[in-house]
């Protein structure tokens, strides 16, 4: 688990991020075939003052991801993923943030 959390304060803004990262693989087949996935969550609040007046916005961030590693030979490698991202925004358009993929990485090594 790689936790991050950092907080400023600039002029009449503050703002302050927390975020939860971790990646976990699991071998299925010896040196040919692991599962593998990732997630992350993102918490930011920001404070200001604009006209004598505090407004506050806050953002959060759902991202993960499944797929298979696969070991094609010693130097040749590749992954196939499948995943989602939720972007939670202050102006509430749901449809507009959220993401679903696929893709995949081929590797070779020298």
């Amino acid at each position: 688990v790689t936790p991050r959390f950092k907080s400023y304060k600039r002029d009449d803004m503050d703002e302050t991020e927390l975020s939860i990262m971790d990646e976990a693989e699991f071998p299925v087949v010896k040196n040919f075939l692991s599962l593998v996935g990732s997630g992350e969550f993102r918490y930011l609040n920001t404070q200001w003052t604009e006209n004598d007046n505090e407004e506050a916005e806050n953002e959060i961030d759902i991202i993960g991801n499944i797929g298979v590693h696969l070991k094609h030979t010693e130097h040749f490698t590749s992954e196939w993923l499948v995943g989602g991202a939720f972007y939670y925004r202050p102006d509430y358009l749901y449809n507009d943030y959220k993401d679903f993929y696929c893709g995949f990485n081929v590797s070779y090594a020298f």
